[in-house]
């Protein structure tokens, strides 16, 4: 084992209780603060009836949560097909956030059969993919709207593009424009994005005092090369991601237009309510279109552009942040739904 992995097993475990202990007796739906994958869970479990706890961690520490948990069965929604052979896709089931834990009996019956004999509690498979299928599966009655039947198959294609492109992406891009401090990233000093990035994750709300404490402590000499290295940042990868969210934006534009969606119109599929799709797209998109409702768990848009003049990361986030805006009506209309988003920290 390596200097890195000891040093990483001994931080995750002196950890694994900071968080405190988890009542499964109740959903639990596991996250990271700043994740838009659990914006998307949190906001489309916020519209059902389900009434559950979030269970919210900095990144790197969620670890020592989702890796003590991994002995739970999981049950997989209609409409997730995920390789389970492939290498990252095990490791992503493993460790990767929002997880949803719910008591067998909150199942529809079709769904509580996949639970082995006397499992009480499982985890909902596929991550923020497999919680949006839970929630339209689970819930047809309360969120009907969400999968209009005859846009079936257009909404669930959409909602796994954005889910392996967009979101994909963003993440890429905004750590590149932030964490990246290499001459081949900026050719000016970047540290300034380095530690407002640090900054803004150990203010996230509703997160335990120790791992903020540890984030602000570990973050430039730990915390960020790990992160850098384990999502493959460079100026290059960067580059790649704003051209695949451009795409997504074109791609979005499109539907619109098909669809006969003018500027104003507020869903993606000129629908009467929103759809899977709007709600994902928003999500998904939130960091990038740093909504003033979820600027303590994102990042704070008037910081951005305070910094933007000396720090080239926050200067190079907020020229897409200000192209998306400026170019894209669903950009627009997705900042419109968040004014519509109840506040949540879990209930």
């Amino acid at each position: 084992m390596t200097a890195t992995k000891l040093m990483w097993k001994g931080i995750l475990g002196a950890t694994s209780t900071f968080g405190g202990s988890l009542d499964l007796s109740r959903p639990v739906l596991i996250t990271i603060g700043f994740s838009h994958f659990s914006e998307r869970a949190r906001w489309l479990l916020d519209l059902t009836p389900l009434k559950y706890a979030e269970d919210r961690h900095l990144p790197a520490f969620h670890l020592a949560r989702t890796l003590a948990l991994d002995n739970l069965k999981r049950v997989r929604m209609p409409g997730c097909n995920a390789d389970d052979t492939d290498k990252m896709v095990r490791r992503k089931e493993k460790t990767a956030v929002p997880k949803l834990i719910i008591p067998v009996d909150i199942l529809k019956e079709d769904l509580r059969s996949q639970a082995p004999a006397g499992e009480k509690v499982v985890i909902v498979k596929d991550g923020s993919r497999g919680i949006s299928r839970f929630v339209v599966a689970n819930y047809p009655h309360e969120v009907g709207h969400l999968v209009p039947p005859q846009l079936c198959s257009q909404i669930n294609e959409l909602d796994d593009n954005l889910e392996t492109v967009l979101a994909p992406a963003v993440t890429s891009f905004a750590f590149g424009s932030f964490l990246l401090c290499d001459r081949n990233a900026f050719v000016e000093d970047n540290r300034a994005s380095r530690d407002f990035f640090i900054n803004s994750c150990a203010n996230t709300e509703a997160v335990p005092f120790i791992q903020r404490f540890l984030f602000n402590a570990l973050g430039s000499k730990v915390i960020v090369p790990t992160m850098v290295k384990g999502n493959s940042l460079s100026a290059e990868a960067t580059a790649r991601a704003r051209k695949d969210i451009l795409s997504s934006f074109d791609q979005i534009e499109r539907i619109r237009k098909a669809h006969g969606c003018t500027d104003e119109s507020p869903h993606i599929f000129n629908t009467k309510e929103p759809t899977l799709a709007d709600y994902s797209f928003a999500a998904l998109a939130a960091p990038l279109l740093m909504p003033p409702q979820l600027n303590k768990l994102f990042f704070d848009k008037t910081e951005v552009q305070r910094l933007s003049s000396t720090a080239p990361g926050c200067a190079q986030y907020l020229q897409l942040h200000s192209i998306l805006l400026e170019k894209y009506p669903s950009a627009r209309a997705a900042l419109r739904l968040y004014e519509k988003r109840p506040k949540t920290t879990g209930r």
